[in-house]
C-alpha cells in the first residue's frame, strides 16, 4: 500500500511539472536589462506564489525571432547577482506600446 501511494504522489508531481506542461518552452535572458529589453514590478517578487509583472520585449513584431508566450521562462539577475527563472504562467501584450507586456510569472529557482 505504501509503495501505491508513493508512486501516486510521484506520478501526480511528474504530471504537474511545468516542463511537462509546456515541453517546447524557450528562454528570454532578461539578465542584461537596457531600455526597450527591461522588467518591471520585481520589487513583488514571492519566492512562493505568482506575482504579476511587467516590461519590454525589444523583439516582439520581428517574424524571424521565437515571440515570448505562455510557459516560457524568463532568465533574471537578481541583485544579489545570482541567476533565477521566472515561469510565465499568463500573458498579455499592450496595445500601445505594442512591445510592452504584463505578466504573472512564478519563481522557479535558481540557476546553479
Amino acid at each position: 500500500m505504501r509503495k501505491l501511494i508513493h508512486k501516486l504522489i510521484k506520478a501526480t508531481y511528474h504530471f504537474r511539472s511545468p516542463d511537462r506542461r509546456w515541453p517546447d518552452w524557450k528562454e528570454h535572458d532578461y539578465t542584461k536589462q537596457c531600455w526597450g529589453h527591461a522588467l518591471q514590478g520585481m520589487n513583488g517578487f514571492k519566492e512562493n506564489g505568482k506575482f504579476n509583472i511587467t516590461g519590454h520585449d525589444s523583439k516582439r513584431g520581428l517574424f524571424f525571432v521565437e515571440q515570448m508566450k505562455e510557459g516560457d521562462k524568463l532568465r533574471v539577475k537578481f541583485t544579489n547577482g545570482k541567476h533565477g527563472y521566472l515561469r510565465i504562467y499568463r500573458l498579455s501584450f499592450f496595445r500601445d506600446p505594442s512591445d510592452m507586456f504584463s505578466a504573472t510569472v512564478k519563481f522557479e529557482g535558481l540557476i546553479s
